[in-house]
């Protein structure tokens, strides 16, 4: 949850302290000076009938996605079990690779040298030689390495590998 603006709202409260409010707006805030367990500061987190709300001050609450320990943050870190189909892409020497993709994808690249080589993978959200991952990377004959890249949602990667076999493995992120 993006907080944009915050706006100071004097609140209605229940026994135990915290705010009953319906539809203030995500990242409104309230120092409360006067809750039973000692001071408070309130961030609305979710807007409804009532809202949610939650005590930064308060030690290792969760509330939902929000944990609060000295530090807020939003999520726990994400499950993508059910989406993480892994792909096998062609991937040309020297040709950008789009994936299209709507999410990042975590990128295995298998590189076997079939002669000496120099590789060098870039990426990035245009030409996809914007960022280097690796630059003359020296390969051997009857050598390999696996490289691997998280590519963006939309961006684009370059494998420059022209005597080597490259086999890739695409996992959703």
């Amino acid at each position: 949850m993006p907080i944009n603006s915050l706006e100071y709202v004097a609140l209605t409260k229940d026994i135990t302290g915290t705010p009953v409010t319906s539809n203030v707006g995500e990242g409104t805030m309230s120092i409360d000076q006067t809750a039973p367990s000692g001071d408070a500061v309130w961030l609305c987190i979710k807007t409804g009938s009532p809202d949610t709300w939650v005590n930064l001050l308060s030690p290792d609450t969760t509330v939902g996605d929000f944990h609060v320990g000295g530090i807020v943050y939003e999520g726990v870190g994400s499950n993508t079990q059910a989406a993480a189909v892994a792909t096998t892409p062609t991937i040309v020497s020297g040709v950008a690779y789009a994936p299209n993709s709507d999410v990042d994808l975590m990128l295995y690249v298998q590189l076997a040298a079939t002669a000496a080589d120099s590789v060098t993978v870039t990426f990035g959200p245009t030409t996809g030689a914007e960022n280097a991952v690796c630059t003359a990377l020296a390969l051997a004959i009857a050598t390999g390495t696996v490289v691997t890249v998280r590519l963006p949602a939309t961006g684009k990667l370059v494998v420059t590998a022209p005597n080597s076999t490259i086999t890739t493995l695409a996992v959703p992120c």
